[in-house]
């Protein structure tokens, strides 16, 4: 008897054309500008799909389903004993459809299993996935094309994640003038991090464990934080992408921001 599994679906309205949101989701440049560090795609039924957040961070998919620029379906190839041993394969969906001036976006991640042990992955994608979408509206809005420098942070911390996301956004951390959960999709909020930099812009995606905003003072960058997991395996991650800005700009960001993040959570 096969084991049950889970999915989640989501959807994100860009106003951008069918065709370029296509694009953004099978070039590998600009799969790079919005999503991860690497990818390496050969399009079309029965190619692959890899790619990579970085060292030990990487997946690849088999291409099940390529129906330019309206479907694309990826079944993931096991990459370990835990993933080769599913009973049926997880798979991400694509479907593109035109609303007016609108493109809007729908994925469905499926195949998962529905046992305690797949929990943090459920959890994580779910939030990840609207993360992700959020950022490849805003990137598909103010950066078409351009390249971007990623300066990223990353700590494994003990706690719950709306405890580590309070302690991130509190007054010795980022000191974002409202909790995640009292932020909502379209207005603008402010942030004042402990290391002394001001910011204003549009948010995105808010959820208590995730935030999604634009940085108007750095060239329309693109912040975004989560927390994965929970408890002792609990990931803080706070990614900030520069689009366009002058490099020194992103390094003196970089520098500034690690030394609060690594006080934070050392």
């Amino acid at each position: 008897m096969s084991k049950k599994t889970r999915s989640h679906e989501h959807r994100v309205e860009i106003r951008t054309p069918l065709e370029r949101v296509w694009q953004a989701l099978v070039d590998p440049k600009d799969v790079t500008n919005w999503y991860v560090l690497e990818a390496r795609i050969t399009p079309g039924k029965g190619g692959r799909y890899w790619v990579s957040f970085g060292p030990k961070q990487d997946g690849e998919a088999r291409i099940e389903h390529w129906e330019p620029p309206v479907r694309l379906r990826l079944v993931q190839i096991p990459h370990d004993d835990k993933s080769s041993k599913l009973s049926e394969p997880i798979a991400e969906e694509y479907f593109l459809e035109r609303q007016g001036d609108l493109t809007v976006l729908r994925m469905v991640q499926s195949g998962i299993p529905d046992t305690a042990d797949w929990d943090d992955y459920f959890d994580g994608t779910k939030d990840g996935w609207d993360l992700f979408f959020a950022g490849l509206g805003h990137y598909l809005e103010y950066h078409p094309g351009q390249a971007r420098e990623q300066i990223q942070l990353v700590s494994r911390s003990k706690g719950s994640p709306e405890e580590l996301m309070k302690r991130l956004c509190g007054d010795k951390g980022l000191c974002l003038e409202k909790p995640c959960e009292a932020l909502q999709a379209g207005q603008v909020a402010r942030l004042d991090t402990a290391g002394g930099q001001r910011f204003r812009g549009k948010v995105y995606f808010a959820r208590p464990r995730s935030l999604g905003m634009d940085l108007e003072e750095l060239d329309h960058a693109y912040l975004d934080t989560g927390v994965l997991g929970s408890g002792e395996g609990a990931i803080v991650m706070v990614t900030v992408s520069v689009y366009g800005a002058r490099s020194d700009q992103a390094a003196s960001l970089r520098n500034h921001w690690h030394g609060w993040f690594e006080k934070l959570f050392p």
